[in-house]
């Protein structure tokens, strides 16, 4: 579904982690981070439209992480001009899954908003075309 007043997502073809920090006075929040962010199938056919499925596990930091069970992530990215959303809940090992459907390769976030006492965190992950034709074939 469209989503108005999401920011752009950044064209990343590679996985990229982005830690988001807690601002200046917050300090009470605990630091999060989304790892072994993937998506399945990471390249598709152009044009689509292709579901691919995106996963990963919402944690805390530190040496020993916990997994944050029953937490909304965001599932966002851009098509051409359009913005879609959707958000996954994580299961008790603090794990996430959802499907997107896609109509072109573009970057997904995978966004976890400050809530109950836990800080921003958010994992990019990237679908890349199956092919790339060259415009001019010899």
């Amino acid at each position: 579904m469209p989503l108005a007043g999401v920011g752009t997502a950044v064209a990343a073809l590679v996985v990229a982690l982005i830690v988001v920090t807690a601002p200046a006075g917050a300090s009470a929040l605990t630091s999060t981070q989304i790892v072994s962010a993937s998506v399945s199938p990471a390249t598709i056919s152009y044009p689509g439209p292709e579901t691919v499925t995106v996963s990963g596990i919402l944690e805390t930091t530190g040496q020993a992480p916990q997994p944050l069970a029953g937490q909304q992530v965001l599932l966002s990215y851009t098509i051409g001009l359009s913005q879609y959303a959707s958000t996954v809940e994580t299961g008790s090992g603090g794990r996430f899954s959802g499907q997107v459907t896609l109509s072109a390769p573009t970057a997904i976030i995978a966004g976890f908003s400050a809530t109950d006492g836990y800080a921003s965190t958010s994992s990019t992950v990237g679908v890349q075309p199956a092919q790339v034709y060259p415009a001019d074939l010899v």
